[in-house]
């Protein structure tokens, strides 16, 4: 029986305080979703996905 390594991303960055992160799993093909609190907007990428190389995809959004 074979069996792989499993590639974890680690928990992804904010940038700032007012960014809230949705998801607790942070294994390969994984997805989080960055959402703001009351009275700021997004700027990015809403949704992350955890790489097979252990990198977030895209850049880490903030809210303003």
């Amino acid at each position: 029986m074979f069996s792989f390594p499993v590639v974890a991303c680690g928990q992804p960055d904010t940038r700032d305080d007012q960014t809230s992160i949705d998801g607790d799993s942070y294994i390969v093909e994984h997805w989080v979703t960055y959402s703001c609190f009351e009275g700021y907007r997004l700027i990015g990428n809403s949704s992350r996905m955890c790489g097979s190389d252990g990198q977030w995809t895209g850049e880490t959004p903030f809210c303003k």
